[in-house]
């Protein structure tokens, strides 16, 4: 599970939402459709799944691809993510301005740019208050990024 925690243990700190951000979700079945059943083997289901993707994707079969029970759920951007602040679409600042006391939020970074992806962790670990705890789950196996999700276990700061 999450560093020892079992389901209880997580609900009992995190009985908010439980949100997942996707930064690189590429095609549906090579990232959100191995990290969501792999997080519902765990117990964890998420409320929302707001998901990035720089490369341009046709809709008509990225949305085919994605099964019915997760469509409500799943915000789809076809766009870079940015490192930039206040950015509609720098997933930190996303996950900033949507947590609450008590949600479970999970973030996923392989968006294959080293300089981006450093600057996003950099924005993660220097959220104040935020404590955070790395994922034993396995990086997809079409994923090339050695970054396993992230757990907020408290709320950031603003």
């Amino acid at each position: 599970m999450l560093l020892g925690d079992d389901v209880a243990a997580i609900r009992a700190r995190h009985p908010g939402r439980a949100i997942l951000i996707d930064a690189g979700t590429n095609k549906f079945a090579s990232s959100l459709g191995y990290l969501l059943p792999a997080y519902a083997a765990q117990g964890i289901r998420f409320d929302f799944i707001y998901a990035w993707e720089a490369q341009p994707t046709n809709a008509t079969e990225y949305w085919n691809s994605v099964p019915n029970e997760v469509k409500p759920r799943l915000h789809f951007y076809n766009a870079p993510v940015t490192p930039q602040a206040n950015s509609s679409m720098n997933p930190v600042d996303w996950m900033k301005n949507m947590y609450r006391p008590g949600d479970y939020v999970a973030f996923n970074l392989d968006i294959d740019n080293d300089d981006v992806e450093g600057t996003l962790i950099e924005q993660i670990l220097e959220l104040e208050g935020a404590s955070c705890k790395v994922s034993p789950l396995p990086p997809p196996p079409s994923s090339s990024s050695p970054i396993t999700p992230l757990h907020f276990s408290s709320p950031p700061k603003l």
